[in-house]
């Protein structure tokens, strides 16, 4: 057919493009210029279907030098001039993504330029800029085309699922459930691409469950997509225009692509849902007087997750807890149990502490004991539930828990001359936690109330409360920073903080009151970090306290006023280890008027076992 079209530009023409269509695009190309050199008016139509064959291939150059020919030509008609601005779009779209996906985010932008000026509201081209804003970190950006995208082609799933990340990455759950619930309603046809995004919406609300049944209904659909894609030839066949009026969508997602990331999205929920096995060895020590305030706590745990089903995970926990307080010393006697004379010796306890933790989405339950072992047993545990209303998180607790600020408030003592035990003491109450989260921060606050029980010590009551807000100052490959002020306040009935017999040991100021700023650091990933820095004010008053509170002719110690400044400061380190195995180091240290400590842990855990 060649030898028989030499000299006829439109037949060498048409012979271009049927090579193009089996595969050899060298030689379309050398036809086709031989034909463009020859009769340039001849071709037209010829060059516009080769220029929709030549998208598939990376021949950007000779597609380039085809559009630029036919965008000088005045001679187009009006049919045609709509088919090369829909190739010039689909070109400038296909070079942009491939610089995006190098990481070329300028050339990009430069890929796009040219034809965002002729097409300034053209979806395709709206959507490959947002694709290249959110790379670049800019979700507000990014959202605002996607959204302009949608209201051009309101059932475009691939904007849709770009308005949804972008939401989510701003902090606009509402917004981005809003999005999707229209898609998503009942009588609507199933999209692979949509459920996925439902699919995420819920995993980041913390409802695997219903994630994975989202996810197995779009593997099963993106995999029927696979296999009707498999059983038409695409060898040697050219993309095709459109028909008119169809209309066209941000971009197309390989079905392909698409199955292999809805089946890593089932595997990243189901290995969060793997038994696991771990263990964790720490340090507390507070600065204090020997026998009395002092105290180190060293600390050996193993643990067993369970998960059940994908609704929630079942920890089993023992843990070998030993306490040394040092021993009280002669001349502190007089301040110990009920003021025998001379010293009380070490104050010493090991014990196996019992503990089994429930965790779902909307319920945190756990029951344990105090360590066995120690001078006296009693239970602790709590139940908590949380959940969201519209924009506000809310979560309310009740619990049972150890008071651990001594020896005697979380063991209790031996009153050396009568033998008597008296301490333990445990804090009864609730907690009510109310928080909004955005894009640009968040505001808490909290408020809680309980008593204050223990063997032979006075019983007291406790108010607390408090707030604060963070702002994001901003992501990037170093993580996440946040910003922002915290308050906290304090009541106890009585003033319970000393060691005679009667008294708590614990710290139970009439009145304190903190104010922090707070800088915290964050890093998800492999090696994942969260740190914090909380330097502040802390002020407290306490009042006078009866030396023995059971008996009023005891005698008072005095009370006081104190201020200054204060510390605070937590990190941990995760580093993945591969195999499931992680491991994990964490550190903080608290110094203020009323006390300082110190803590340190190291815990291994290992998943999927």
């Amino acid at each position: 057919m060649e030898a028989e079209a030499k000299g006829q530009p439109e037949l060498v023409a048409q012979l271009a493009v049927a090579w193009s269509k089996i595969g050899d695009r060298a030689k379309a190309s050398a036809l086709m210029r031989d034909a463009m050199a020859r009769g340039p008016a001849a071709t037209r139509a010829a060059r516009l279907e080769l220029a929709s064959t030549l998208l598939d291939s990376d021949d950007d150059a000779f597609l380039g030098e085809i559009l630029r020919g036919l965008d000088r030509d005045p001679s187009l008609t009006p049919a045609e001039r709509r088919s090369l601005g829909d190739l010039r779009v689909a070109h400038a779209v296909r070079l942009a993504d491939r610089q995006r996906e190098q990481g070329d985010l300028r050339a990009a932008e430069a890929a796009l330029s040219a034809a965002l000026r002729d097409y300034p509201r053209d979806p395709l081209l709206l959507a490959a800029l947002a694709r290249t804003r959110e790379q670049e970190g800019n979700m507000d950006a990014a959202h605002g085309l996607y959204l302009e995208v949608l209201r051009a082609v309101p059932n475009d799933g691939d904007a849709l699922r770009g308005a949804v990340d972008t939401a989510l990455a701003r902090g606009d759950v509402d917004e981005a459930r809003g999005l999707l619930r229209g898609a998503t309603a009942p009588g609507q046809p199933d999209d692979p691409r949509l459920l996925q995004l439902a699919a995420h919406l819920e995993e980041r609300e913390g409802d695997d469950a219903e994630a994975m049944r989202l996810l197995r209904r779009a593997s099963a659909l993106a995999r029927s997509e696979v296999f009707r894609t498999t059983q038409i030839p695409q060898e040697g066949i050219g993309r095709g225009m459109n028909p008119e009026g169809t209309p066209r969508l941000a971009a197309r997602t390989d079905p392909e692509v698409l199955h292999s990331e809805i089946a890593r999205d089932m595997q990243r929920i189901e290995s969060r849902h793997r038994p696991a096995i771990g263990g964790d060895v720490g340090f507390r020590q507070r600065k204090g007087e020997p026998g009395l305030s002092a105290l180190s706590e060293y600390r050996g745990a193993a643990n067993v997750e369970v998960p059940i089903a994908l609704s929630g995970r079942l920890t089993l926990r023992i843990s070998e807890v030993q306490l040394d307080a040092g021993s009280v010393s002669a001349s502190a006697g007089s301040r110990f149990g009920t003021g025998a004379v001379g010293g009380a010796g070490p104050q010493r306890a090991l014990g196996t502490e019992l503990h089994a933790t429930f965790e779902s989405r909307h319920l945190v339950a756990d029951v344990g004991a105090t360590p066995l072992g120690f001078p006296i047993l009693a239970a602790v545990g709590g139940v908590r539930l949380r959940g969201n209303m519209g924009p506000l998180f809310v979560a309310a607790e009740g619990s049972s828990r150890s008071v651990t600020d001594s020896f005697v408030s979380m063991a209790a003592a031996r009153d050396p001359a009568t033998g008597t035990l008296w301490g333990g003491v445990l804090l009864q109450g609730g907690r009510l936690d109310l928080s909004v989260n955005g894009r640009i921060g968040s505001i808490y606050a909290y408020g809680e109330g309980g008593r204050l029980i223990g063997l032979r010590v006075l019983e007291n009551r406790r108010f607390a409360g408090g707030g604060g807000a963070e702002l994001a100052l901003g992501a990037g490959p170093l993580g996440e920073f946040r910003l922002g002020p915290a308050f906290t306040a304090l009541a106890f009935e009585n003033n319970q903080r000393f060691f005679t017999f009667g008294n708590g040991g614990y710290f139970s100021p009439q009145r304190f009151f903190h104010g922090a700023g707070v800088l915290r650091w964050q890093h998800p990933g492999a090696v994942r970090w969260d740190a914090a820095a909380e330097p502040g004010y802390d002020w407290y008053q306490e009042a006078h306290a009866p030396i023995l509170p059971f008996d009023p002719n005891s005698g008072f110690y005095a009370g006081k006023t104190e201020g200054g400044f204060s510390f605070t400061g937590r990190a941990f380190l995760g580093i993945g280890l591969g195999g499931g195995f992680e491991l994990g180091l964490s550190g903080a240290v608290q110094r203020a008027p009323e006390f300082q400590e110190v803590r340190a842990g190291v815990v291994l855990r290992a998943a999927g076992l």
